[in-house]
């Protein structure tokens, strides 16, 4: 990076490397950085309020230095708009500190809204606890409850389906959105293997009924 290579080509260097047939774009080649807005006045970068302050700051806030002026990548933006495209999976990720930094970025929240495959996400909570790091924490201190219509209700403009843990099931009964209840806590490659399965075929399902 500091040679001036874009991080997109040093993904695929990495993705080569390894032998990694997938192909992978991150969200911008600008840089985005997570700020924690703290109780305190502080404002910490994402990194050292993880590690460095191991979470312990009470959170008011968060903030994307350099978003607004960063340029989505043009394949996501592509491979967004294309016909031919599946299905997109949001994987069960915090979506303060994982997910929003590349919702920030402008064009890709739309690109999502207007995408004409089905958006299926899957909830990082489970029972009330984030499977892992501060989410729940950071949910309660912003006053919102650790569930998983919160984590719902920030992609709600865009998902066409939520995925949801069999402990999260009589929850979902409400919603308004088509939901999959399965296991969605992986401990091993092969609860790896079958969550993927079941979101591509609940993708699947939800690409069936919107053709009829």
């Amino acid at each position: 990076l500091q040679a001036g290579e874009s991080l997109s080509a040093i993904t695929d260097q990495f993705f080569q490397a390894h032998g990694i047939a997938a192909h992978a774009l991150p969200a911008s080649d600008d840089p985005v950085r997570t700020m924690i807005h703290a109780a305190d006045g502080r404002q910490l970068i994402f990194q050292n309020y993880f590690v460095e302050e191991r979470c312990k700051p009470e959170v008011r806030d968060f903030t994307y230095a350099g978003a607004t002026s960063a340029v989505a990548n043009p394949g996501i933006i592509a491979a967004l708009r294309d016909p031919a495209l599946r299905a997109v999976v949001l994987c069960p990720s915090n979506p303060f500190v994982s997910i929003n930094p590349i919702l920030a970025v402008p064009g890709i929240r739309d690109a999502l809204c207007a995408c004409p495959a089905p958006i299926v996400g899957v909830s990082p909570i489970v029972g009330g606890a984030a499977i892992k790091g501060p989410l729940a924490k950071m949910f309660y201190e912003l006053g919102q409850p650790a569930n998983c219509t919160s984590v719902l209700d920030h992609y709600r403009d865009f998902l066409t389906g939520f995925i949801v843990d069999h402990a999260d099931a009589e929850e979902a009964k409400g919603w308004d959105i088509p939901t999959c209840v399965t296991s969605t806590i992986m401990k091993t490659l092969e609860d790896r293997d079958a969550l993927a399965v079941a979101a591509l075929e609940f993708a699947g399902e939800l690409a069936r009924h919107d053709r009829k």
